[in-house]
């Protein structure tokens, strides 16, 4: 049985593929993903990351750019980010992203629409403490699925790099479910 998850920009990859190819997977995951036709602007990206972040992604330092989006997506701890920025900005460096790439996905987050419904079970997981997408965002993909929702208490954007054990636990809990009960399970 596969599954697919994907987390933010992932994971309206992850809907539009399942909407596209709904045979192709048996259960999809969503990490603090957001659309637009269930949620604001200012919920998707919050106004702190569109005057810091988004700038973040243009800068021509692929460390200091990788430091900033870590601080922005993560509850790490400082030294944990240098580490990481570090082996990021060496891959940003082999493999240089271009402009037109960021601008090319910025523009399709922004116009992303998630669909009415899902053939198969749905869970979101949501961070309480995302500083870049509100968790109201994964609330209004809940309520339109039907879907599973749990909420991490402390973790920022990019919860499977904050907290992965936490993350797999809830996974692993989910798909252990029988398939009815997938729908309308709701935890914090």
């Amino acid at each position: 049985t596969w599954g697919i998850i994907g987390i933010s920009l992932g994971g309206m990859v992850a809907m539009d593929w399942c909407r596209e190819h709904p045979s192709d997977f048996s259960r999809l995951i969503l990490i603090n993903a957001s659309a637009g036709n269930l949620s604001f602007p200012f919920e998707r990206i919050r106004p702190l990351m569109v005057t810091r972040g988004i700038p973040s992604l243009f800068s021509a330092d692929p460390l200091a750019r990788e430091t900033r989006i870590l601080r922005m997506t993560t509850r790490l701890k400082q030294a944990e980010i240098a580490t990481l920025a570090l082996d990021w900005a060496k891959l940003a460096q082999a493999r240089p992203i271009r402009t037109r790439t960021v601008i090319s996905q910025l523009l399709a987050a922004a116009l992303f629409r998630a669909p009415r419904a899902f053939t198969i079970p749905v869970l979101i997981a949501s961070s309480a403490a995302d500083r870049f997408t509100s968790p109201r965002c994964s609330q209004s993909l809940a309520h339109r699925f039907g879907a599973s929702l749990v909420t991490h208490p402390q973790a920022g954007h990019d919860l499977p790099l904050d907290d992965p054990d936490w993350l797999s636990q809830q996974v692993r809990q989910w798909c252990d479910l029988s398939p009815a009960a997938h729908h309308n399970q709701t935890d914090s």
